[in-house]
């Protein structure tokens, strides 16, 4: 997604730079944005071939612990999160580096029709094995599983129009990094309340300690199962109202407006 869909947004949208995807790795004197992809497989050598070839490295992991090995080679690290564009600023105190927002799937947007909902439906969109699932929580929940491996599949996009919250409790691993704030930026470009932990990803960044479907990062089935109802209950309500325009200003600071104008500020200070 941050590679040729990235590209595409910015080719379409913008005249003020020449962006072009591309696996050809031996140019000269171009800002060079390197993916997640490419920077599991590089190595030193080859990035230290590119700047010797008068080309400025940018370097995007996403949410992949940074290459230590290939830091020294980097002229500007990219952030897809709030949380990792801090941490590169600590870490990396004496490198550039700046936070451009991932953008949302632009096939979503094709998916959209306009609906009436007279209640609540609440789904879960993403892999099963990074939420959490019981028979009590399935009663207020439907699972769409996502296919993350698999960047042709789109069928789960259709059903983004049935429900108006998204489920996005995560059961966390310990190789889980800064992850951008996807699933609360799909929620948004779908007009739909969210209900996740406080600290998951850029969540309280973007949503406000007030936004009113916080959860405990670790909270336990009882508790879920407790935010579950309270949703049910307060849907229509002030709560569901203020919730609802909170996720308008994910879904402005999420646009591709906003992706392409941070990416252009970046392109502009090098």
């Amino acid at each position: 997604m941050r590679g040729e869909q990235l590209c595409n947004l910015l080719s379409n949208q913008s005249d003020k730079c020449n962006v072009s995807y591309s696996t050809y790795y031996e140019c000269k004197n171009k800002i060079l944005f390197l993916t997640k992809g490419f920077l599991k497989t590089t190595m030193p050598e080859i990035l230290r071939k590119m700047r010797l070839n008068g080309n400025i490295i940018l370097a995007d992991f996403v949410d992949e612990p940074p290459n230590l090995l290939l830091i020294d080679e980097i002229d500007v690290l990219i952030a897809s999160s709030i949380k990792s564009y801090i941490y590169y600023k600590i870490k990396w105190s004496e490198k550039p580096s700046f936070h451009i927002t991932h953008h949302v799937d632009p096939r979503i947007a094709q998916f959209k029709i306009k609906k009436a909902f007279y209640g609540l439906k609440i789904g879960y969109f993403g892999e099963t094995v990074n939420t959490k699932i019981t028979n009590e929580i399935s009663k207020y929940v439907d699972f769409t599983r996502v296919n993350c491996n698999e960047s042709t599949d789109n069928e789960w996009m259709t059903k983004l129009n049935d429900y108006n919250c998204h489920y996005a409790i995560r059961q966390y691993k310990k190789h889980d990094g800064f992850k951008p704030f996807m699933k609360g930026f799909v929620a948004a470009h779908c007009d739909a309340n969210i209900i996740v932990q406080r600290n998951e990803s850029d969540a309280l960044y973007y949503l406000g300690a007030d936004y009113p479907f916080l959860i405990d990062d670790n909270a336990p089935e009882t508790e879920i199962l407790t935010m579950l109802h309270r949703v049910q209950e307060s849907y229509g309500d002030a709560d569901w109202k203020h919730g609802l325009d909170v996720m308008r200003e994910v879904k402005e600071r999420s646009s591709n407006t906003f992706v392409l104008n941070e990416f252009l500020q970046v392109i502009e200070s090098l």
